[in-house]
């Protein structure tokens, strides 16, 4: 048995599609779409097992498609003039996509710039551009480049907005005339040959010669001076008359030429022969007549040119100066007529000449002066009147009124120069020459001393010299001033001048002269006097100098003690019979200076303790020699129970001596021993005698010593 099959077709379609764009991807022509490739072929089926056999593909209608030309589209050309024919089309080929590009064409313009004066063609701009654009050139920038050179705009026909590449294949053709710009240069806007006649474009037409104001205007003057005749310098203002012509000059701006000229000023050439394009302003051709000034209030004789004469100009004529001279008057200046320098010698003419230096009085008259100073010599100042001496002399100045200047002098007093020298034309008033002596005051009782200059000596004066100042000093007498001369301060130090200087505090004998005293007591215990007083004293003097001049103490001699005496000697203290000193002398005191306080010593006695018979001693009441009292306290009598003085200090030594300055020697004194040691009553009174030996012999050498101090 064979298997069933069953017979289908199937189809397949092939496309082809042509784009048209712009060269920006725009749409630029409708898509070409061609007519579709169709295949068939038989599909055969097994109808038991299901499965397919394919016959081949049969093309319905060709295997190939045909060249397609690619549209014409106005100012663009495509990029493929046609699509060619595709071959060999089956059924498994994809579909045909192709795509067609078109550009712009490039279209041409041309700008022209015509030279209308000349005919010439200046430049031409060649433009170029896509189709349906609009060029950016503009005509604008280059027409301000030929209006900088000089040229005027006639016509521009070049579109405004710029050309539009709109004719395809046509070159667009445009013309700007231009002429040639002409501008008037005259007295009033003269120029600078040479530089740009636009200013914004150096390198332009240059102004040419001929446009210059020296070019344009000629100006022909006449000058007259007045002129001092020794010097030649101006006297009088200067007079200038003047004949002006002036022309116009037409420049061609483009070329930089002068055209012509305008005899009217306008900016149309009229003239084209430039000497003869001159006019003379305000129609004046001649210059007037003039009439020299008097000058006499300037010091000036009549001048040698009374009237300069009206003249005639042409243009072309030179200049002319005429100088017109004046000579010059003279005048004598002397001390009986002085003058001020810097006035105008014509009060009616302040601007006229000045008096010179050296017509003044000062300068006329010369007065030399010796001045004589009386000085304190260490202060300087004024002791006694000044004395003035002087001499004169005098001279006569000639002056010329014009200059202001002395052209020399008259000896005479004349006005006729007889000496040019002004230092040899002096003469002395009344023929004295010289300063007589002056004697110096004497001033002793101003308390001055002799001068160091007793006589200031005559002397000779010439011409010339200087003032003399002589300072005669005098030097303060000092008067020394002590005990043996004292003063009373506030009186005169002159008594014959009541109003001359006063004694000063210090001077007087109290503050010349001070006392030091020494007091020495000697007392019991209770106070009651032992012994009489000892006493001694040192003076000492004061020494100073007094400025009888100030009445100030100028000097401080100092203080001296008389004889030399600046201490108090130890002295003995009186033995007392049954009584011990607290001291057998007194202290030495030394240093003693005028400051120094009064010295009070005080020694105190002490009843010697009774002897017992046993060969002890016992103590007894403290009493006075004689009294041979006891005071009935046993108690006092007891061993180990010594009495004490009553006023014992310092070791039973009472000082009160407050001296400043001065040293007291063995000022402590040992304490007595009491009657403790058994020692019988003639070993305590040896022993109190040993004592006194040693300090009668301390006394001795000590004095010796100060009588040694005072010889050395």
């Amino acid at each position: 048995m064979t298997h069933g099959t069953t017979q289908t077709s199937e189809s397949q379609t092939v496309d082809e599609t042509i784009h048209y764009v712009y060269k920006n991807g725009d749409k630029a022509a409708d898509d070409y779409q061609a007519t579709p490739l169709n295949f068939t072929r038989t599909v055969t089926t097994d109808k038991v097992t299901g499965d397919k056999s394919y016959g081949d593909w049969v093309a319905a209608n060709g295997t190939s498609f045909a060249s397609v030309t690619s549209p014409t589209i106005k100012g663009y050309t495509p990029d493929q003039a046609q699509i060619d024919t595709i071959t060999g089309i089956t059924a498994d080929s994809a579909d045909i996509e192709k795509t067609v590009t078109y550009v712009a064409n490039k279209e041409a313009a041309k700008v022209t710039y015509i030279d209308d004066t000349t005919g010439k063609t200046l430049s031409s701009q060649d433009l170029s551009g896509d189709y349906g654009t609009t060029d950016s050139y503009r005509t604008a920038d280059s027409i301000k480049g030929y209006e900088d050179q000089g040229y005027e705009l006639v016509s521009d026909n070049y579109p405004t907005k710029g050309v539009v590449y709109n004719q395809d294949g046509t070159v667009q053709s445009f013309e700007v005339h231009l002429t040639h710009g002409t501008t008037p240069v005259g007295p009033n806007n003269p120029q600078t040959p040479g530089t740009p006649i636009n200013p914004d474009n150096p390198d332009g037409p240059k102004w040419p010669e001929g446009t210059d104001k020296s070019s344009l205007t000629q100006t022909v003057i006449r000058t007259v001076n007045y002129l001092d005749k020794q010097t030649g310098k101006v006297v009088a203002k200067q007079i200038t008359e003047q004949v002006t012509y002036n022309r116009t000059a037409i420049v061609d701006k483009v070329t930089g030429q002068i055209i012509g000229y305008s005899t009217t000023g306008g900016d149309t050439v009229d003239q084209t022969d430039g000497d003869k394009a001159w006019t003379a302003v305000d129609n004046k051709s001649d210059w007037d007549s003039v009439t020299s000034p008097d000058l006499s209030s300037k010091g000036y004789l009549a001048p040698d040119l009374a009237t300069v004469a009206q003249q005639t100009v042409t243009p072309g004529d030179k200049d002319v100066t005429v100088n017109v001279y004046y000579d010059h008057d003279v005048v004598p200046v002397n001390p009986t007529n002085p003058q001020t320098p810097g006035t105008p010698i014509n009060p009616d003419n302040p601007d006229g000449p000045k008096w010179p230096e050296g017509t003044d009085k000062s300068s006329l008259t010369q007065t030399v002066i010796r001045t004589v100073n009386y000085l304190d010599k260490q202060t300087g100042k004024v002791v006694a009147k000044q004395i003035t001496e002087q001499v004169t002399y005098n001279r006569t100045a000639i002056v010329d009124k014009v200059t202001g200047q002395i052209i020399g002098y008259s000896t005479t007093g004349g006005d006729t120069v007889d000496q040019t020298d002004g230092d040899k034309a002096w003469t002395a008033v009344d023929n004295k020459s010289d300063w007589d002596s002056v004697t110096s005051p004497d001033l002793s009782s101003k308390g001055y001393l002799a001068p160091d200059l007793a006589t200031v000596a005559q002397q000779t004066v010439t011409p010339g010299d200087k003032d003399v100042t002589v300072n005669v000093y005098y030097d303060h007498d000092v008067v020394p001033v002590n005990p043996t001369n004292p003063q009373t301060p506030g009186t005169p130090i002159n008594p014959d001048d009541p109003d001359s200087p006063k004694w000063p505090a210090g001077t007087d004998k109290n503050s010349l002269t001070t006392d030091v005293h020494q007091t020495i007591h000697y007392q019991y215990g209770d106070g009651s006097q032992a012994a009489p007083d000892k006493t001694d004293s040192t003076t000492f003097d004061h020494q100073v100098e007094i400025d009888k001049v100030t009445g100030e103490i100028v000097k401080d001699d100092g203080w001296t003690a008389e004889n030399g005496k600046t201490s108090f000697d130890s002295k003995n203290s009186p033995v007392i019979p049954g009584y011990t000193a607290s001291k057998p002398a007194s202290d030495s005191v030394d240093g003693l200076t005028q400051d120094s306080k009064d010295n009070v010593q005080t020694i105190v006695y002490t009843k010697n303790p009774a002897t017992d018979n046993n060969g002890g001693t016992e103590p007894n009441q403290p009493g006075k020699p004689g009294n041979g009292t006891d005071t009935g306290n046993p108690s006092s009598n007891q061993p180990g129970n010594p009495s004490q003085p009553s006023n014992a200090t310092n070791n039973g030594v009472i000082n009160t001596s407050t001296n400043t300055g001065s040293k007291v020697n063995n000022g402590a004194v040992n304490s007595p021993e009491l009657p403790q040691t058994g020692e019988n009553n003639s070993q305590s009174q040896t022993m109190s005698f040993i004592g006194i030996l040693l300090a009668m012999f301390g006394s001795l050498l000590g004095f010796l010593g100060i009588k040694k101090r005072r010889n050395d």
